[in-house]
């Protein structure tokens, strides 16, 4: 997922992330979540951390250019 990058900054990720998981909680309600976000991502990784993901491991690429990575899961059930 990810918004245009236009949008970024503006404060529209909150309210983007929060549809997604509205409409995932419908269709799968008891599946968990999980996502990778680059680690210099620092507000991609705030906005996961603010809306119940946490941290289950970092891993680097693999690639010629190395980044680290972020694997963040979350509960769609949060009661």
């Amino acid at each position: 997922m990810g918004l245009r990058p236009d949008l970024t900054g503006q404060g529209c990720g909150q309210a983007y992330l929060s549809a997604i998981l509205v409409y995932l909680t419908q269709i799968h309600p008891s599946v968990p979540l999980r996502t990778t976000v680059a680690s210099w991502n620092q507000r991609a990784l705030r906005l996961c951390l603010g809306s119940g993901f946490h941290e289950i491991a970092r891993f680097n690429s693999t690639r010629k250019e190395q980044t680290e990575y972020v694997v963040l899961m979350r509960s769609l059930r949060t009661s």
